[in-house]
């Protein structure tokens, strides 16, 4: 295209020469402008704005001419008009590439944060209509509590300061993270904590919860010391850091002058805290651990990972509420969280029984005799593989399946999470072999018997038995330790039923297009270093334009590196099996590119190369960027249409 359009420019420029020359037509009222850019193809735009051509002619006599030239200029003239023919039908071929698809979408991306005030601000004014004695500033001032109680209880390594107000999945992932601290044999000290900014970020509703992220800012001083002598073992770094925490309360529910979960006191009551294994309040007997009276810690979010809208849509999820009224998201989510930790948990301490009660029991002897996993749990092998600073990154509910296999309804969760494989000593601790930090995305498959319904009174806490109604401690058994039942056969709650490879081409992204979303963004991106990584390098361009496409969504050049070393240790992202698969890969990332309505020559040749190497042909690849932006542009349209 750039070539086609050259040649003929310079046909037109020496045409023009030709016929200031000769005089075939005066300049008053002549000649056009041209803007745009010659490098867009037949279905793409480039960063620049819609071609445009305008002309206006005065025709007349010159005073006397010579028959020749009038040859000569009935000649030139066919050449400026069939040039401006052929220009205007090859630019126009570029469809949504025009200057309206660009300032849509760059006008609904720059609308996302205003509206998102709007929102918030709609959204919390709908939970004062409900419970007139909520306040924002009270809000914040306790969540501040909050956060400070839980860096002390992580200090101390003292659970019990923060049990009563976070969820299971908040308390396994600090429970786990601790319990190997002890096994190493130190704990990790914060001092002179300073809060230096805390604010409501985002604020919604689902089918059950009203939701509120604050965004904390803070800084301290953060060092390992060892348990024994109290010796002071390595200084972190203690730099500014953003975490979003997000909070849940069941819906309906009352602010109350009284102290809460947060003070260490029943909301119900009133009373010192005193909580029985049901979880419900030893004085009052009010079940007060799930959101019911007072909010709840649910996620705590880096800054690279937090996206501020709230899932569109995941495939199933309305009809499964249909059939299960108080089935939810964020609570799904949460049981992931623990489960995923009790896996880290196993493979830190090299202890399957972690798992007993949480996995299928097919699946569990799975674990134990595959080949992979040979030995792990060989309490006479004096080296085990392990598993170092283990962090989870997201957790994301991506598809429910009513009617799956075997009488269960099917949960693909994606769980991101980054760690480095090693050997552990069980003699001395010691760790060798250490290898690269990546990033891993798996697809955790939780299951549940099809007759089962879920019961909101113990949303983000455990279940209690099912067969005599006792409270299940979190301990390493499969069955109730009461009566004896099963535990985890998928009649009680989900269950895990295997850990398989993500599959990004699987899943339609739960956001809008044009919206910020850094978890779709790096899956994204890891599809395109995978692309690039077939022919085993990225060489010094593509990793150029990579930086360059990195820095533009928030992405470091540093996490970018563990992203390319990720891919090419084989995680982060699979590869496509088919064609069908492939272009379903391509135009996640085509989105991520468009997300700002244009797409730059560099991205287009990235998209080119990744195409080429998963067996996408040029044509396919066009039509896919064509179909997205179309798609991108519906959905601006109507988010602008929405925000006026």
């Amino acid at each position: 295209m750039r070539k086609a359009i050259l040649f003929l420019t310079i046909i037109l420029f020496f045409s023009l020469f030709l016929l200031y020359s000769t005089n075939v037509f005066s300049r008053a009222g002549g000649g056009h402008s041209y803007s745009g850019s010659s490098s867009s193809s037949s279905s793409r735009s480039s960063s620049s704005s819609r071609s445009s051509y305008s002309s206006s002619r005065s025709y007349g006599t010159s005073g006397s001419s010579s028959g020749s030239g009038s040859a000569v200029g009935a000649i030139i003239t066919f050449l400026i008009i069939g040039g401006i023919i052929i220009v205007i039908a090859l630019t126009s071929k570029r469809g949504p590439g025009d200057a309206r698809y660009n300032e849509t979408i760059g006008k609904a991306s720059g609308l996302s944060d205003a509206l998102k005030s709007q929102q918030r601000t709609q959204n919390l004014q709908r939970i004062k209509e409900l419970d007139p004695d909520f306040s924002e500033e009270k809000f914040i001032e306790r969540t501040k509590n909050a956060f400070l109680t839980i860096q002390k209880g992580w200090s101390e390594q003292n659970m019990s300061l923060m049990k009563p107000f976070v969820s299971n999945g908040i308390f396994a992932r600090f429970s786990v993270q601790i319990e190997m601290q002890k096994y190493l044999g130190y704990r990790n000290q914060l001092e002179n904590i300073r809060i230096l900014n805390a604010a409501i970020d985002t604020a919604y509703s689902d089918n059950l919860y009203d939701v509120i992220n604050v965004g904390f800012t803070a800084v301290m001083e953060d060092k390992n010391v060892d348990l024994k002598t109290g010796k002071v073992l390595q200084v972190n770094t203690s730099e500014p850091f953003t975490e979003y925490w997000t909070f849940a309360r069941r819906k309906g529910a009352k602010t109350t002058n009284k102290a809460g979960l947060i003070e260490g006191k029943c909301p119900n009551c009133g009373a010192e805290i005193k909580i029985t294994e049901s979880g419900s309040c030893e004085f009052c007997k009010a079940f007060i651990m799930g959101g019911q009276y007072d909010w709840v810690l649910t996620e705590i979010t880096q800054e690279c990972e937090y996206s501020d809208a709230p899932p569109q849509s995941v495939q199933g999820l309305t009809e499964m509420i249909q059939k299960d009224p108080d089935f939810n998201a964020a609570v799904i989510e949460d049981k992931a969280s623990v489960i995923f930790f009790k896996m880290s948990g196993s493979l830190l301490l090299g202890d399957s029984r972690l798992l007993k009660g949480v996995c299928h029991p097919t699946y569990y002897q799975l674990l134990q005799s595959s080949q992979n996993l040979s030995g792990l749990f060989d309490k006479e092998t004096e080296w085990y593989p392990s598993l170092d600073e283990v962090a989870v990154g997201a957790v994301e509910l991506k598809r429910v399946t009513i009617n799956g296999e075997d009488g269960f309804v099917r949960l693909d969760v994606m769980v991101k999470w980054s760690g480095a494989n090693c050997e552990r000593s069980r003699a001395n601790r010691q760790i060798r072999n250490r290898g690269q930090n990546t990033v891993r995305i798996q697809n955790y498959v939780l299951v549940r018997k099809s007759d089962v319904r879920s019961s909101a009174f113990y949303n983000f806490k455990t279940v209690p038995c099912r067969n005599c109604g006792a409270p299940l401690s979190d301990n390493i058994s499969d069955t109730c330790e009461f009566c004896g039942s099963s535990v985890n056969d998928g009649s009680r709650d989900w269950i895990l039923y295997a850990i398989e490879p993500y599959r990004p081409f699987d899943y339609k992204p739960q956001n809008i297009s044009f919206q910020k979303n850094p978890i779709e963004d790096r899956i994204s991106l890891s599809a395109i270093i995978s692309g690039m990584l077939t022919d085993g390098k990225i060489d010094a361009s593509e990793e150029n334009i990579l930086i360059g496409i990195a820095k533009e969504r928030g992405i470091s050049e540093g996490e970018l590196r563990v992203l390319i070393t990720s891919v090419a240790n084989g995680f982060s992202v699979a590869n496509p099996s088919n064609n069908a698969e492939a272009e379903r890969l391509i135009e996640k990332a085509t989105g991520m590119l468009l997300s700002d309505g244009v797409l730059s020559d560099g991205e287009y040749k990235i998209l080119s190369g990744v195409a080429a190497r998963f067996g996408v042909d040029k044509k396919s690849l066009d039509r896919i960027v064509l179909e997205k932006k179309k798609s991108i542009y519906k959905e601006a349209k109507q988010y602008i249409k929405t925000s006026n």
